[in-house]
């Protein structure tokens, strides 16, 4: 998102007048900031996030939209060599991270969270 908001923000405030403050940080930054009473007009985070800030009332709930998707994936052609995946990186969950979130979840889910994070760097 943030080459897109960087390009779309100064026609914004061209056309409406209005000033935009853009804090580009991590999806749980942005969440635990505004669980600690934070105000905020907008916040593009994973859908997730904005929808447990909607039930504890910091959104209304009838103006979560989708934005936007990504996927990540990753395949080897069938006869193909298996890449050298001797070292993984991805972002680090705990610092709110949504692809590392979903990353460790993955890696949870596929039973390999072990194998995995011995040669991976946050």
């Amino acid at each position: 998102m943030r080459p897109a908001l960087i390009e779309l923000i100064p026609a914004f405030e061209r056309t409406s007048r209005h000033n935009v403050s853009l804090d580009l940080e991590p999806a749980g930054v942005i969440r635990n900031r505004i669980q600690g009473g934070e105000a905020a007009d907008i916040a593009i985070i994973q859908r997730s996030a904005i929808e447990a800030l909607a039930k504890e009332g910091k959104f209304a709930a009838d103006t979560i939209v989708t934005l936007a998707r990504s996927g990540v994936a990753l395949a080897v052609r069938k006869g193909a060599p298996k890449p050298d995946i001797s070292s993984i990186g991805y972002p680090d969950p705990g610092r709110g991270m949504a692809s590392g979130i979903h990353m460790r979840g993955v890696l949870d889910r596929l039973g390999i969270a072990d194998q995995v994070n011995a040669k991976s760097e946050l």
